[in-house]
């Protein structure tokens, strides 16, 4: 793909399934979570690292489009890959899951979103950063939820 100077240089596209970033002048294939380095979690541009969805694929999909449709970058990723990514130091700007359990020796650090249809309050509760957000929910209620996480965290 050549370049497009009508593109910003920090512009990203999801194509088939595989995250692009634009370089000044051409695509960039972004093989792992810390290279997306390609725009802000947040529309004002204040924390330029990805919303993380570790849920379902339907409702990651869901969740990915509606927050791509209010300005913000979310990235799926199975659980054990997200695991090795936070192991490894790299902090989403918030984590949406439907398992926080599984993200329990990061409670401290960790921004996240807990989006179930009965969400355990013990659970939550183990989250310095924490939001819970029951299903079914709105766009606004989601919306909401993760500019909260971004601006407490």
């Amino acid at each position: 793909m050549g370049g497009h100077p009508a593109i910003p240089p920090t512009q990203c596209l999801l194509l088939g399934g595989c995250f692009l970033r634009y370089d000044l002048t051409k695509w960039v294939k972004v093989t792992y979570l810390n290279d997306l380095s390609c725009g802000a979690a947040e529309p004002n541009g204040a924390d330029r690292r990805p919303i993380v969805v570790v849920e379902d694929p339907q409702i990651q999909k869901l969740i990915q489009g509606l927050l791509g449709r209010s300005g913000y970058q979310a990235q799926a990723a199975a659980q054990d890959y997200c695991q090795t990514l936070l192991e490894g130091g790299s902090l989403p700007s918030v984590l949406i899951t439907n398992q926080p359990s599984l993200f329990l020796a990061f409670a401290e650090e960790l921004p996240l979103l807990y989006v179930a249809a009965l969400p355990d309050p013990r659970l939550a509760s183990m989250f310095r950063h924490c939001r819970v957000l029951r299903k079914p929910f709105h766009v606004s209620e989601l919306v909401a939820s993760v500019d909260q996480l971004i601006h407490t965290a």
